[in-house]
C-alpha cells in the first residue's frame, strides 16, 4: 500500500546492526520501484500503454515538483484524466475542497518525486541530465533533493530489472554523465565545509551516491578525501547509515568532525566503522 512504503522510506529503514563491514540495505529507489512495478502489473496493460502513461503522469508531475506541491485544478489534468481512468486510482486521486471543487493529487510527494524521476529516465538524452543536475543542485533548498535521490538511484541497473518488466528497456546513456557528476561534486563539495549550507549539500551528495549503488564509483569519488566536516549539520538516523557505507570507500580519510548533539539517537553506533578507521575522529 502506499501508506507502507511511504513508511518504510520516512522511518528509516537502516535500524539492522552489522558487523564491521556495512552493508547496503534497499535503497528509498529500489522499495519504490518494487512498488511501482507490483503496480503496473497489477494494471495488465501491455508494455506499450504503461509507459506512454507514465510518460504523461511523470510530465504533470514535474511541473510542480520544484514547488513540493502535489494538487491540480481539473483542467491541469484534464488531457490525460479520461485515458488513465485507472492510474488515477492507482497513482493519482480525486479529491473535493470545501466548494465542493474537484482537484486531483498524487498520492503523496515521494510518489510524484518517483514518477517524474522516471519520465526523465525515459525520455533524457546525455546533454540534458547535467544541466538539470547543475541547475537543480544550484537550488537554495532542499525541495528536489528527492527528485535526485531518485534520478540517481533510477540509474543503478539493480534498481530498475522489475521495471524494465513493465516499461521496457530503460536507458543507461545518461548513467555515465551522472557518474562524471556525481564524481565531481564528491570532491569539489569536500573541499569547502565552512558552513552549514555546504556540509548539508555535501550529505546530499552522498545520498545520491549510495543511491546510485556504485561503489567503484564511491571508491574514485572519495579516494583523496582527508577530512570531513559535519559539526553544522544534524545527522539523522538514515544519513549515518549512508555515511557509514560510501565512507567506508574513502580510504584516506583521517578526520570524521560532528556534534554529537546534533545526531539522532542510534547514529553514533552506525558511524562506529566510520570512527574506527579515522585517526583523529571527533
Amino acid at each position: 500500500s502506499v501508506e507502507s512504503y511511504s513508511k518504510e522510506i520516512r522511518e528509516e529503514p537502516f535500524s539492522q546492526e552489522f558487523g564491521e563491514k556495512p552493508f547496503f540495505t534497499p535503497t528509498s529507489t529500489q522499495v519504490l520501484s518494487t512498488y511501482v512495478a507490483s503496480l503496473l502489473e497489477r494494471l495488465g496493460y501491455d508494455m506499450e500503454r504503461c509507459r506512454n502513461e507514465i510518460m504523461q503522469l511523470g510530465q504533470l508531475a514535474c511541473q510542480r515538483i520544484g514547488k513540493n506541491l502535489i494538487r491540480f485544478q481539473a483542467d491541469q489534468v484534464e488531457n490525460i484524466r479520461h485515458k488513465l481512468s485507472n492510474f488515477n486510482s492507482v497513482f493519482m486521486m480525486e479529491v473535493h475542497d470545501r466548494d465542493s471543487k474537484i482537484f486531483y493529487t498524487f498520492t503523496d510527494v515521494i510518489m510524484q518525486n518517483f514518477i517524474g524521476a522516471l519520465m526523465k529516465h525515459l525520455t533524457s538524452n546525455k546533454i540534458e541530465p547535467r544541466g538539470l543536475l547543475d541547475e537543480i543542485y544550484r537550488g537554495v533548498d532542499d525541495r528536489l533533493n528527492m527528485f535526485l535521490r531518485f534520478l540517481f538511484g533510477l540509474s543503478a541497473p539493480n534498481s530498475i530489472k522489475e521495471l524494465e518488466l513493465q516499461l521496457g528497456t530503460i536507458t543507461r546513456d545518461v548513467s555515465e554523465v551522472m557518474s562524471q557528476w556525481l564524481g565531481r561534486n564528491v570532491m569539489k563539495r569536500g573541499e569547502t565545509l565552512d558552513d552549514g549550507r555546504a556540509q548539508k549539500k555535501l550529505l546530499n551528495v552522498l545520498h545520491y551516491l549510495y543511491e546510485s549503488g556504485d561503489t567503484k564509483l564511491m571508491t574514485s569519488a572519495l579516494a583523496s578525501i582527508k577530512k570531513i566536516d559535519f559539526r553544522k549539520c544534524s545527522l539523522n538516523l538514515s544519513d549515518c547509515a549512508v555515511l557509514s557505507v560510501t565512507l567506508s570507500a574513502a580510504e584516506m580519510l583521517e578526520e570524521l568532525n560532528f556534534d554529537i548533539g546534533n545526531v539522532q539517537d542510534g547514529g553514533i553506533k552506525l558511524l562506529d566503522p566510520i570512527l574506527q578507521k579515522c585517526k583523529t575522529p571527533k
